[in-house]
């Protein structure tokens, strides 16, 4: 599993494009053409960041809830638990909830 950067580095990648690979599929299965549309504003309660994130993709064999890689053209990848939210014309939102702790 890859860590997940600051919530600043994720939202210097709003608007590129990336791709969705759900982790179960067979190795060499397509990925979804996809973009990281949204990031939401960061707070901090108790010790924790809170932050949202929204990918819209194309619908594939369909929208399906799991674990994903997000892969960028620059290699960056990211694993993340995505879960389908809404159809908008012919893509699918994603949305991925963090709620981690605050380094020490």
């Amino acid at each position: 599993m890859s860590v997940l950067p600051s919530h600043a580095e994720i939202h210097a990648r709003r608007e590129q494009p990336c791709t969705l690979r759900y982790l179960s599929d067979a190795e060499g299965a397509a990925a979804l053409d996809a973009v990281l549309s949204s990031v939401g504003e960061r707070t901090e309660v108790g010790g924790y960041e809170r932050f949202s994130l929204f990918f819209q993709a194309d619908e594939g064999a369909g929208p399906r809830q799991g674990l994903y890689t997000v892969g960028f053209a620059d290699g960056i990848r990211w694993d993340m638990f995505l879960v389908p939210v809404e159809r908008v014309g012919t893509r699918i939102v994603y949305q991925a909830c963090f709620n981690r702790s605050l380094p020490t």
